[in-house]
């Protein structure tokens, strides 16, 4: 049976670019949390190595570096679109 609730409208072109850049913005993100993640492990295994546990620090330009920057969302947004337009990667 064909159900109307289930159907989808579909995407114009802007849409479909803003949910790609959603999707780069998501996965830069994720990327940046497993970054920091693994430096405070690092940090933590270090101090507790030594013998004394203190208060998480961690070196501003450090996290400056590994922030994301707008340029890596937009290339991460660029090399999903282009995926997702290329018709050769699918149905060949």
């Amino acid at each position: 049976m064909f159900n109307q609730e289930h159907t989808h409208m579909n995407k114009n072109a802007y849409e479909i670019r803003l949910a790609v850049l959603a999707m780069a913005r998501d996965d830069i993100n994720q990327l940046f949390a497993s970054k920091m993640q693994t430096l405070i492990d690092e940090q933590q295994r270090s101090e507790i190595g030594q013998g004394r546990i203190s208060p998480l620090i961690l070196n501003e330009i450090v996290i400056e570096t590994i922030f994301p920057k707008t340029a890596d969302i937009i290339q991460r947004a660029e090399e999903l679109y282009k995926f997702v337009s290329d018709t050769k990667s699918c149905c060949s």
